[in-house]
């Protein structure tokens, strides 16, 4: 794009050199004695030759073409390749970030709405400059800002060069190893690009010998290589995570993988080897009490998260686990003081506000919980998630106007949120809007057609508002897909069925 910007700016440069219609003057000293009667060495002002009068403003045709060609295939480019192919947020984590694409289309834009008033002759010629120095030095600095010369040394490669330089003297090193981002190999030279480097598919993970090292990280540089989500490999049972990975910005998550022998079941084993192996390796244990928490052995996640904290008092990851152990546990009061404790270790962790509201709200105190919900709002402008808790508040505290808005704000920032327009449809029950509660019950159903409590509530809205063969059928199709209330509202509505 700098590239591209540069041309542009000498296309303008060639534009405006001469403004049309300016007097062409002849060179003195083209001027020979028989020219100047005065002598060779008299002074003679040069005579203006004026323009002929067929003659028109002249233009660079061929030169802003090109550029604008070339603006275009960079819009192209940076769509088709750098923002699709490229990009973990559309091929891995399927979230669109249309940044590049909206830099490059601006670019473009602007580009030809120079050419358009410079050709009419619209805008000052310090107008038509500042514009041809605004697109390079937007080129530029765009480009500055998403490669910066001191990115090698941000939290995210600090933290993959960690699991880095522990994979280069560990054990593991006997097994295949498989990556979704070459950064992995470079900081220990490790062989990238060679044999060693496998790209980290789900085909490789299903093809891949007992005991193969997985690393998976969600890499802010979108570079992000394969076709593995997060949530495809979380849920992989014949995967067992031996350490999780958070950066201190909280920009990455990267995971240590290991693949557990079908034969043996040997997932324990895996664990505790790498623990034996790596004492003081304290994203080892992370792991090992999420591991805890997924079982629901929230007492077993505490005593991880307390050795973590005896080893490391400062780490945030250690604070995070506890706190949400206790929370797990219905120490609500515990939990807070932990969640407090971890904001004065890291003031910037937003989602602890957002924590700590879950606390209040559990705890039976929604209002307390709305200004720890608004605080981290506050800091988060887009958290739909804190949103939906704020909805949750007000709809405990029977504030269903707040609680609708709320909701409908959660709605236009994550537009497939099947909780939301289920608990706006709530709310409108509540309140007495009927078809509105339909509306959003639909709307649920169809974002997950199999979403049971939605096809109750829209049977039971269907029943109040007397279309009874219509709520019978809707409820017959509720029961169909496991909402429990169905018996008990088909036989006290419908004849029993």
């Amino acid at each position: 794009m700098a590239v591209i910007a540069y041309d542009g700016a000498q296309v303008w440069l060639m534009a405006m050199a001469r403004p049309a219609g300016a007097p062409v003057h002849r060179d003195v000293g083209s001027l020979t004695t028989v020219d100047n009667p005065l002598g060779k060495h008299a002074r003679r002002r040069p005579e203006p030759m004026p323009e002929p009068k067929s003659a028109k403003p002249h233009w660079p045709w061929w030169p802003t073409v090109r550029v604008h060609f070339a603006s275009l295939a960079a819009v192209a480019l940076i769509h088709f390749y750098f923002s699709v192919v490229l990009e973990d947020h559309h091929k891995v984590l399927r979230t669109p970030e249309p940044t590049n694409r909206i830099v490059a289309g601006a670019l473009a834009m602007l580009l030809l709405i120079g050419t358009v008033a410079y050709f009419r002759r619209r805008a000052p010629a310090m107008w038509r400059n500042g514009l041809m120095v605004l697109v390079s030095a937007m080129a530029l600095g765009f480009t500055l800002h998403r490669e910066r010369p001191n990115a090698h040394l941000s939290p995210e490669r600090k933290g993959v060069t960690q699991l880095s330089k522990l994979y280069k003297d560990s054990y593991l090193r006997q097994y295949p190893l498989y990556a979704n981002h070459p950064w992995f190999f470079w900081p220990d030279d490790l062989g990238y690009p060679g044999p060693n480097y496998r790209t980290l598919t789900k085909a490789a993970i299903q093809a891949a010998p007992p005991h193969s090292v997985f690393l998976w990280e969600n890499h802010y540089s979108q570079r992000l290589s394969g076709d593995v989500p997060e949530p495809w490999i979380m849920g992989h049972t014949g995967l067992v995570a031996l350490a999780e990975l958070v950066s201190t910005d909280h920009r990455l998550r990267a995971v240590l993988y290991q693949k557990v022998d079908t034969n043996t079941h040997d997932a324990a084993p895996l664990r505790a080897a790498f623990l034996a192996h790596h004492l003081n390796f304290l994203p080892g244990y992370h792991a090992r009490g999420q591991y805890l928490n997924d079982l629901s052995d929230f007492a077993g996640s505490l005593a991880v998260a307390d050795t973590m904290m005896r080893m490391d008092s400062m780490n945030v990851q250690s604070h995070l686990l506890r706190a949400q152990a206790l929370y797990q546990l219905g120490r609500y009061q515990e939990a807070l003081d932990q969640y407090e404790r971890l904001l004065r270790v890291d003031t910037g962790y937003y989602m602890a506000f957002y924590n700590m509201g879950s606390c209040w709200l559990k705890a039976g105190h929604p209002r307390e919980a709305l200004g720890c919900y608004q605080k981290a709002i506050a800091r988060s402008p887009k958290l739909d998630q804190a949103f939906e808790a704020i909805g949750a508040a007000h709809y405990q505290l029977k504030e269903y106007d707040e609680a609708v808005e709320a909701y409908t704000r959660t709605i236009r920032l994550k537009p497939r949120n099947v909780s939301g327009y289920y608990n706006r449809a709530n709310c409108h029950y509540q309140m007495g809007a009927l078809d509105k509660a339909l509306a959003d019950y639909d709307m649920a159903l169809k974002v997950d057609p199999r979403y049971a409590l939605a096809m109750g509530n829209k049977g039971m809205t269907l029943m109040r508002m007397e279309r009874t063969d219509e709520a019978c059928a809707v409820l017959r199709q509720a029961k169909a897909i496991g909402y429990q209330g169905a018996d008990r509202a088909l036989a006290a509505y419908c004849g029993g069925g």
